[in-house]
């Protein structure tokens, strides 16, 4: 792992020498901050922000249901700023389009602390989704733009990277400013507590919008638009299998339970009988999932798809029992801890970052772009579920019972892609890339 690391940091920094490189990178870094920081911040501040800051403790009020709405609102409107962002680029360009993104990611956090209330709250964090959806559309598109297609994968694997790194970073800021995590004995968050953690993300947005004083414009490929051909419709009968494949990634990726996990691993941890929950979170969540990310980097290139995909569905499996256990016995906190560790390894070997790289290269060429928008619909309208619903379920058939339900998923997930056979065989980016050598004729004397 630590091999992978080093190779990386290397590269990046040789390949920094060259300013678009550089600017690529940033690009990826901010849109996989912006997705990363605002999924991972609610993590350890919803539940008493929700139960016992925004509401008094007296307050007869769902909190199980206030904490999917609040968590689920970003989501939604992802979802919506997803294909909104691609449609600004079609309309303004590229670098317009990440202009707005910025712009967005930089208001939405700062109109989010102004109030104090519940509803304001949620619909400013709401607003900020769509930043998120822009995100995940438009940036690694545009830095891919920037670079020789010879390290687009290397740059590429920046974005998952960012996201991971401000995961850790978000669940840094609740250890830093929330006093402690008690389910049974809400403290009341301060207003310096919960605006700064909230309103901390604009910084990214900043960031965003310097970057791109320096990035140039995107070119457009008309010649690849006037080339284009009518495609295969995918909604026909006798693509039903694709359909079907469509969906398989959606919930491999999703009601796996990662979302669940990740939203809600304070309560997670506490339900299990773990003490210091926020520095746990941080450590074994936060820490633990971005140093995951370098596992994948180090057997990407040496393994299938598939088998990759088994041995970390079946890691995940593990680990889910573990879980499970550690729920039902809770005087064993470490179960808990070594649960969530599978867990995590499992999702971020194989689930977690192989999602693009089947829903673009395992669909026929033809309904490739078909394919990949309806995996994205589904991946979101999946994440929406799961987020709302995790919340109220672990309160009213408990966390293990909850669990029992997305290992099901798992084992579905696992029998679907063991007996799934449609991996190409494509050669790597670098490799076609490469020069063709020329022989010297030889001298004639």
């Amino acid at each position: 792992m630590m091999i992978v690391f080093g190779e990386s940091a290397i590269l990046i920094i040789r390949l920094s020498m060259k300013q678009e490189t550089l600017l690529a990178s940033l690009i990826n870094i901010f849109g996989g901050a912006i997705i990363g920081y605002n999924s991972g911040i609610v993590a350890g501040m919803s539940l008493p922000l929700i139960s016992c800051t925004l509401f008094d403790k007296s307050d007869s009020i769902n909190v199980s249901l206030y904490q999917g709405i609040f968590t689920a609102s970003i989501l939604v409107f992802a979802a919506i700023g997803s294909p909104l962002g691609l449609y600004m680029k079609k309309l303004f360009g590229m670098k317009k389009a990440q202009y707005i993104m910025g712009a967005m990611a930089t208001l939405f956090p700062l109109l989010m602390i102004i109030l104090k209330n519940f509803w304001y709250i949620t619909i400013m964090r709401g607003l900020l989704g769509l930043s998120v959806g822009f995100a995940s559309a438009l940036s690694s598109l545009y830095a891919n733009s920037m670079v020789d297609p010879s390290i687009r994968g290397r740059i590429g694997s920046l974005f998952q990277l960012a996201v991971t790194l401000f995961i850790f970073l978000a669940q840094l800021m609740n250890y830093l400013f929330i006093p402690s995590f008690d389910v049974n004995n809400c403290q009341p968050l301060s207003d310096v507590s919960w605006r700064m953690q909230l309103g901390a993300s604009c910084l990214l947005g900043i960031g965003l919008c310097v970057t791109l004083l320096f990035t140039p414009e995107m070119a457009e490929e008309k010649e690849a638009a006037k080339k284009a051909v009518r495609q295969e419709s995918l909604y026909t009968s006798k693509n039903i299998r694709w359909i079907f494949f469509a969906l398989m990634l959606a919930v491999m990726n999703q009601l796996t339970g990662i979302n669940g996990v990740m939203y809600y691993c304070a309560q997670i941890l506490s339900s299990a009988g773990i003490t210091n929950v926020l520095f746990t979170q941080m450590i074994v969540v936060g820490l633990w999932n971005m140093i995951t990310v370098f596992f994948f980097m180090a057997i990407v290139d040496r393994m299938s798809r598939r088998n990759i995909f088994i041995i970390a569905l079946a890691v995940m499996i593990v680990g889910t029992v573990a879980l499970i256990g550690s729920f039902m016995a809770t005087d064993i906190p470490i179960v808990a801890l070594i649960g969530m560790a599978l867990y995590i390894l499992g999702f971020e070997s194989g689930p977690g970052p192989l999602f693009y790289v089947m829903a673009t290269q395992d669909f026929p060429k033809e309904l490739v772009s078909q394919g990949l928008g309806l995996s994205n619909v589904l991946l979101y309208v999946l994440n929406i579920i799961l987020t709302f619903f995790f919340p109220i379920l672990t309160a009213s058939i408990g966390a293990g019972s909850t669990f029992i339900i997305l290992g099901g998923f798992q084992i579905l997930s696992l029998v679907y892609f063991s007996l799934f056979k449609n991996e190409r065989k494509e050669i790597p980016v670098a490799v076609k890339q490469q020069p063709v050598p020329v022989t010297k004729p030889p001298i004639r004397l």
